[in-house]
């Protein structure tokens, strides 16, 4: 549910997570941007730009025990530029056509990722043998990779006749890197993903060879790395391989480094690849559902990393290549996973075809380790389109519920454990790392909730022992939530080796709080079980609570378990104009009509639902 003149500012929260890739180049959901960082780029130490500036890695030798291969680093084309940033002066450092590491906060330094077939069930290793370094004296520090955010200071500007939000770069200084004494980002080289592409298991080896050493204010830049990347264990090489399509064949031969040995590291069959509980949907539709379907020809994609609803327009579409003053908008299709997805065609008011009209479409993340991007398939002239059904939601006589419960899941993968247990069930990237040294260490981690009631909740948090010493048990945790909880047993976790642990723990009615107040999380590693050092991993958090009916933003979306007919009155809305849509079948979304709409700013919308099983709603 969501206000319609705002024409779904959901798009626009999500701006950077969604995005349309077209034959001639990229086009995005609609936004309106204020950068802060638009300089044109300038080269301080060579102004002219020549030389060879892409990547060149050179495969050494390759085997069933591993790969050795040597980046060369374009160094003579270091850029290096100065930029002022609300007052603050910094050097942005780039190399022609690499690409900058992205993590919010932290500098934004040039890197290169390879790409090799490994065999399956190996563990993979990287050494590095770095050579030449240079040290680059600079005057200010590295400039950090910007956090994009909504300007809530800035109106709402009208864009293709809806009103949007300006989003904006702000700077935000990692305090652990710019504060700190040491070297960014520390290692020159390490496995950086791990996946399966049908017959083959694919690691990602990424290379540092530009680093910022923040005490020194200098730049290390190595002439070139040689790595040595080393399989430990696995199936051995076969004389006979699986092949594949002559296209698919040159598609991962331009990719794998060590193409012609990793043909001997395929499985004999095609592999799907292990699921977890956030993986179920996404590795099913990858490696089953999706196996025979070819994307639409013309096709356009369109890359969706958030659960949400997504509007594309007329003139997007245009300056994507679509033949959008020809084509017939009643056979505008949308795919997904083979499967095709309901969507809204905007008509305006005059009810034909044109500049200012748009499609609308909800849009679901892809919960993989093996990729962030969902991709949606757009094409047109095949048939007529699927569209979204009307449903009558006219407030009668429904029993109002107090709450909806409402499921949190907070994760992120910024630790690779190659060695990690059950690797046939679980990913292998994790959270946070607790690693306490002779004295106790906490984690915390505050964030926001949109509208909790003051009715008990559940909190589970997922631990993974980094460390075996010899005292049993030796993993000893004590987890706070705004203070309170350290006196709940199911709090105070103990566990022993490298094993999982999932705790449970009751969070008492009263203790969450509603945004805009923080809720911080905090986890203690106590050190008291007789151990000096101690490593214990964070995978994801989950938190199960009741939620108000009230919007956060000018949208709700919600789920509501109960059978029965139901009237939900959804308050906090700026404008009435309130647009309801059914999302039960995520594919094939309804819009609810005959809501009701009183109070004024904030405004309530009340719909009414029969439902005979679980339903969601936008």
């Amino acid at each position: 549910m969501k206000r319609l003149n705002q024409a779904f500012s959901a798009i626009i929260i999500l701006f950077l997570l969604v995005g349309v890739e077209f034959p001639a180049g990229n086009a995005a959901a609609s936004g309106v941007e204020q950068s802060i960082l638009r300089p044109s780029f300038a080269s301080v130490n060579n102004p002219s730009l020549g030389g060879q500036t892409v990547p060149t890695a050179s495969l050494l030798t390759a085997d069933e025990s591993g790969v050795d291969f040597v980046l060369e680093t374009p160094w003579k084309d270091l850029l290096l530029e100065p930029v002022e940033v609300e007052g603050k002066n910094y050097t942005r450092i780039s190399l022609p056509d690499w690409t900058s590491l992205s993590h919010e906060g932290k500098p934004a330094l040039p890197f290169h990722v390879e790409q090799i077939g490994v065999p399956f069930g190996a563990e993979v290793t990287v050494e590095v043998t770095p050579g030449p370094a240079h040290r680059i004296a600079l005057d200010v520090p590295v400039l950090p990779v910007a956090s994009r955010v909504i300007d809530e200071e800035q109106p709402l500007v009208t864009a293709e006749g809806s009103p949007m939000p300006v989003i904006k770069d702000v700077l935000i200084e990692d305090a652990d890197v710019y504060g700190g004494w040491g070297i960014y980002p520390g290692s020159l080289a390490e496995v950086s993903g791990d996946f399966i592409l049908r017959q083959q298991r694919i690691v990602g080896i990424s290379s540092y060879p530009v680093q910022y050493d923040v005490s020194a204010g200098e730049l290390v830049v190595y002439e070139n790395l040689k790595v040595h990347v080393n399989f430990t264990g696995g199936t051995t090489a076969r004389v006979s391989f699986p092949s594949e399509s002559e296209a698919y064949e040159e598609l991962m031969q331009g990719e794998l480094l060590n193409y012609g040995q990793a043909l001997s590291f395929r499985s004999a069959e095609r592999v799907t690849p292990p699921a977890t509980d956030d993986t179920v949907r996404a590795d099913a539709q990858l490696n089953g559902d999706m196996e025979d379907w070819t994307p639409p020809d013309p096709g356009w994609r369109v890359k969706v990393r958030a659960d949400g609803m997504y509007k594309l327009t007329y003139e997007e579409m245009a300056a994507a290549g679509l033949p959008v003053t020809t084509l017939e908008s009643a056979t505008l299709q949308l795919f997904h996973f083979g499967q095709e997805v309901a969507i809204k065609v905007d008509l305006g008011t005059d009810g034909m075809w044109g500049a200012g009209d748009f499609i609308v479409f909800y849009g679901q993340a892809i919960q993989s380790k093996y990729t962030t991007d969902s991709v949606y398939w757009l094409t047109y002239g095949k048939a007529a389109g699927l569209r979204m059904a009307l449903v009558n939601g006219t407030p009668v006589n429904g029993t109002v519920p107090a709450a909806f419960q409402y499921h949190l899941h907070l994760e992120d993968s910024k630790f690779y454990l190659p060695n990690i247990e059950d690797m046939g069930e679980r990913e292998h990237f994790v959270w946070a790392r607790l690693f306490p040294n002779e004295n106790p260490i906490t984690w915390t981690y505050p964030f926001t909730l949109p509208s909790p009631t003051s009715s008990p909740a559940v909190l589970r948090i997922a631990f993974y022992g980094g460390s075996d010493p010899a005292a049993d048990p030796d993993h000893h945790l004590q987890v706070s939530l705004n203070g309170g909880l350290t006196d709940t047993p199911e709090a105070n976790i103990i566990f022993n080796g490298n094993n999982w642990y999932i705790a449970k723990i009751p969070v008492p009615a009263g203790l969450l709080r509603a945004s805009p107040e923080e809720n911080v999380l905090s986890v203690t590693d106590l050190l008291d079980l007789g151990v000096t050092r101690d490593i214990v991993f964070i995978d994801w958090i989950e938190l199960d609570y009741p939620n108000n009916f009230i919007s956060q933003a000018d949208k709700l979306q919600f789920s509501f378990p109960t059978v029965g007919t139901w009237r939900f009155p959804v308050s906090g809305f700026s404008s009435d104009q309130v647009q309801v849509y059914d999302l039960t079948t995520p594919s094939s979304p309804a819009i609810i009509t005959g809501s009701t709409i009183s109070g004024s700013d904030p405004y309530t919308a009340e719909f009414e639902a029969t439902t005979s099983s679980s339903a969601a709603y936008w």
